[in-house]
């Protein structure tokens, strides 16, 4: 088991070069807890030491699976997903001590559930897709949000973009991820009518690839808000819109997910120290992905599909390949991509890991998942840095950071209307501003009553937090006037900004027209969110037209 952090999206940084830091902000998803099966082990250590030796087995899960009384939900795939949630039992009720049930999503992936118990029975129970999700909801007494996602071979890294969504809106404190699918028939018979399957082991990107071997696998992660460990640094989604069973042979929009992730993670591809491929050993997959993966990061970047150890276990496949990518982080190595070594000469050269390759630092890795439809997904994962370390490096013009401002030069107000101390940090480039405010019982607004301030009072902190970054993104002079349109959503979860207590307000403006912006905003006090809003501005060129 292991210890995993997700970030959210648009409060990812960029990378800074030096010293090769990220700088991080605002609130953070932890995956504190993972389990797996596959045919590889019963568990994700043993699974990641044969992956590591090469070993290859039959791929069918061997272990002895538990049964589920429910007939509803006594299917394969929902047994492979309690033999995972078995093995972090005492994690799992501890989450659901912490939290409101209610509010403790399940987000599952799978593509098959239970086809071939449909086959039999005609109950088309067996056939929903959300079967796994819903069982898992119910065999842990929840009551929240639960859903399945099948997407066909990327469902496995869309749970987390749902998931994030889920938490980043405040439907769940807390998600609980995974995918889980078996070996059906029905699925068997469609891959071998494509004529895609192999007789013999998949070796992608082969010159001698016959094709792809199903197997079956399950993987649970338990996400949380605000704790320490591997990030989930960027996730990015495309479609290719080009064949419904045929990938874009060029790898355009592949190319361009895995961009987007990078773009999201702030990273550029020389900082990806290893990528797991979907790697089917198909014809049509390897020519797509060798091209995809060639057009971002050429043929220096250290690559392998596990999926010949593993087998391509569909709705599953990117969620076992994930766990495994954490691994790597966790252990520092690289997983080899195990295949004949007659690499096809016809298609752009990747680094394909030996048996025995390592690196000297595994920092950040890909993992790619590409399926039926031209669905893509890409997640890019990291260790975690600290964003203090970093602080002292951001010297760009982009990013102003003198030790303090006089913010009566900056803002259309004097003291002491001036509610917030100082401006801890600005990116114009990248649209982004956090200030702070220590309450002091001098401070305009200060109740003495409640030994604070207001917390309504929160959303002039963040209006004058965004004066601060409007100032510097029109390129300084002297301070205008603007507009608070209106505030969506404000959310605050304390009664008061209490007396001596410092708090950060964070600004990252999401949309821009002309002069008309709107802002995604948080107020943190010791890395604890306080509130959050959506802030709505309008700054004319003349407000005093406004003004009569």
């Amino acid at each position: 088991m292991y210890g995993f952090s997700v970030r959210l999206n648009f409060q990812r940084r960029a990378a800074l070069q030096a010293g090769k830091c990220v700088e991080l902000r605002g609130m953070m998803i932890t995956i504190t807890k993972t389990s797996a099966i596959c045919s590889l082990g019963e568990n994700l250590d043993e699974i990641f030491s044969n992956a590591i030796a090469g070993k290859l087995t039959d791929l069918k899960i061997t272990a002895e699976l538990p049964e589920i009384p429910d007939a509803k939900y006594n299917l394969r795939c929902n047994q492979i997903l309690l033999h995972c949630v078995n093995q972090i039992k005492p994690e799992i009720q501890t989450l659901i001590k912490k939290y409101d049930k209610k509010k403790i999503g399940v987000v599952i992936a799978t593509t098959n559930t239970g086809i071939d118990k449909f086959e039999e029975t005609g109950d088309a129970e067996f056939l929903k897709m959300s079967n796994p999700a819903e069982f898992l909801k119910d065999y842990l007494g929840l009551e929240g949000f639960f859903c399945g996602v099948s997407t066909a071979c990327s469902s496995g890294i869309k749970v987390f973009s749902t998931a994030k969504r889920l938490m980043e809106s405040g439907v769940c404190d807390a998600v609980i991820a995974g995918g889980t699918d078996e070996i059906s028939k029905f699925p068997t018979a469609g891959f071998a009518a494509l004529e895609v399957l192999s007789n013999e082991r998949s070796i992608p990107f082969s010159k001698n690839r016959k094709g792809m071997n199903i197997g079956e696998a399950g993987a649970i992660f338990l996400l949380e808000k605000d704790t320490s460990g591997i990030q989930i640094l960027g996730i990015g989604e495309t479609s290719d819109a080009y064949h419904a069973a045929t990938p874009d042979p060029e790898g355009t929009q592949a190319a361009n997910a895995m961009k987007l992730a990078l773009d999201e993670a702030g990273l550029k591809p020389q900082d990806i120290d290893y990528i797991n491929l979907h790697g089917t050993g198909t014809i049509s997959n390897d020519i797509m992905e060798a091209n995809a993966v060639y057009k971002i990061f050429g043929k220096e970047t250290p690559s392998s599909s596990t999926k010949p150890m593993t087998g391509h276990c569909l709705g599953a496949s990117a969620s076992i390949e994930t766990a495994l990518c954490c691994a790597a982080l966790e252990k520092n190595t690289l997983l080899p991509h195990i295949y004949d070594g007659e690499y096809d000469q016809t298609l752009p050269e990747i680094k394909l890991v030996q048996k025995g390759d390592n690196s000297a630092n595994v920092r950040y890795v890909m993992c790619n998942a590409f399926g039926f439809g031209g669905t893509n997904a890409v997640i890019v994962l990291g260790k975690q840095t600290s964003a203090l370390s970093c602080q002292s490096k951001i010297n760009s013009a982009a990013q102003v950071q003198p030790e303090t401002y006089d913010l009566a030069k900056i803002l259309p107000h004097n003291h002491p209307m001036i509610l917030i101390d100082n401006i801890e940090e600005i990116n114009v480039e990248e649209g982004y501003v956090s200030a702070k405010v220590t309450i002091r019982d001098d401070s305009l607004f200060f109740d003495k009553e409640l030994n604070g301030i207001s917390y309504v009072t929160g959303i002039e902190f963040m209006a004058q937090t965004i004066g601060c970054y409007a100032h510097f993104k029109r390129g300084e002079g002297e301070p205008k006037i603007g507009f608070l349109l209106g505030t969506r959503s404000y959310k605050c979860k304390i009664d008061k900004f209490e007396k001596d207590e410092t708090y950060i307000i964070k600004a990252k403006e999401i949309f821009g027209d002309n002069q008309l912006v709107s802002f995604e905003c948080f107020i943190y006090n010791n890395n604890t969110e306080c509130a959050k809003a959506m802030v709505n501005v309008y700054q004319p060129d003349d407000a005093s037209e406004f003004l009569e």
